[in-house]
């Protein structure tokens, strides 16, 4: 049986965070396909952010509820991914 904890939207978000911070101290090399990066951050990354950034605005606007979160969910992992990459830096 699930916890009913996972089953709020809110675990969900931060679940989605700590997987891309963990992500990015895995350092997959099947994910760190850019040649290029930015502050440690591949640009890969960059641009999925800012296309899972858009396309939840759209589904927002749209009343698109479940197509919006999980956009979200894809921005807070990439988000957590980044953050951690841009952290790590400065402390390493």
């Amino acid at each position: 049986m699930v916890p009913a904890q996972r089953l709020q939207r809110g675990y969900h978000r931060a679940w989605h965070l700590g997987h891309g911070r963990f992500y990015a101290l895995m350092h997959d090399p099947s994910f760190e396909r850019s040649r290029a990066s930015l502050l440690g951050v591949p640009l890969h990354v960059y641009r999925a952010a800012f296309v899972s950034f858009l396309a939840w605005i759209r589904d927002l606007l749209l009343c698109r509820g479940a197509h919006a979160f999980a956009h979200e969910l894809q921005l807070r992992f990439m988000l957590g991914f980044a953050r951690q990459r841009i952290l790590g830096n400065r402390h390493a």
